[in-house]
């Protein structure tokens, strides 16, 4: 079984993601679904994944299309089991129906096609455009909350900062896959270190001078604290399965976190980042 879409996987999940709602929708096993992305002449056209919007948008559109080419399968399959079609089950890769089972790969030569398949979209609603006459707008269906804590210390000989403990917990609605969700916040907590502390592209006479990753301080290993993702499941009624966004959220807390426990460890409120030692 495969599922065709026009966004892009950028290390999120994404594609995980939407072989589970495939595989819970039409009653296969995870293994048996293949996602297909990013192909202009298989894929269909898609904004992309931008704006933390993947999972949403198109795991909206995917369960959609799930749930709808299910109907026509337990069409398919009434017909053969002779049963209505309110009394078939997806399950196991079979269509089930009283006390019989056809597997689905039957169904498509049942159905005299050589190939069986459904395409939808997903169109976002509820949201408010800008407007010129407006100040605000409600550009998403849903928000995603998050709350971060840290602990530092601050070298009072060299003015270093170093994070020593880190905790995020995210609002993310319903986590589809909680591992991925994880990573994820892991994954832009420490992007968003690395922001607040250390990295900054240094120009002299209009050119880039740490140009390379030798210069530039993005945080490695040994620069980073054990991250604790906390993830507080809800339901938003918005979202697939209850589901809200976490992929860019994660990154944005760090910088005020940071700087507030830098302000409260040696009484100084730096306003810029990177919080360098030049700055205390």
């Amino acid at each position: 079984m495969r599922v065709r879409h026009g966004s892009g996987d950028a290390g999120t999940g994404q594609n995980t993601i939407l072989a589970q709602i495939a595989a819970h929708e039409l009653g296969v096993h995870l293994a048996d679904v293949e996602v297909l992305s990013m192909d202009s002449e298989k894929t269909p056209f898609e904004l992309g994944a931008w704006s933390s919007r993947g999972t949403h948008m198109t795991g909206s559109s995917v369960g959609q299309a799930a749930r709808e080419f299910a109907e026509r399968l337990r069409a398919l399959a009434a017909e053969k089991l002779g049963v209505a079609a309110a009394e078939v089950t997806l399950a196991g890769g079979q269509a089930v129906g009283g006390d019989e089972a056809v597997d689905l790969g039957d169904l498509v030569t049942l159905s005299g096609e050589s190939l069986l398949s459904h395409e939808t979209s997903y169109v976002l609603e509820g949201t408010e455009p800008l407007s010129p006459d407006k100040d605000t707008a409600n550009l998403s269906p849903s928000y995603a909350f998050a709350a971060h804590g840290v602990t530092v210390e601050v070298d009072r000989r060299t003015g270093a900062v170093r994070v020593t403990d880190y905790v995020a917990a995210h609002d993310v609605g319903t986590a589809i896959n909680p591992i991925a969700v994880e990573g994820q916040i892991i994954g832009g907590t420490a992007m968003g270190i690395g922001a607040a502390l250390g990295e900054e592209l240094i120009r002299e006479g209009g050119r880039i001078v740490n140009d390379t990753y030798l210069h530039y301080a993005l945080p490695r290993n040994a620069d980073l604290p054990s991250i604790r993702a906390v993830i507080v499941n809800g339901n938003d009624k918005n979202g697939p399965y209850g589901a809200k966004s976490v992929g860019e959220m994660s990154i944005i807390p760090p910088g005020a976190a940071i700087a507030n426990a830098v302000s409260d460890a040696i009484g100084v409120r730096i306003r810029e980042l990177p919080i360098t030692p030049d700055k205390g």
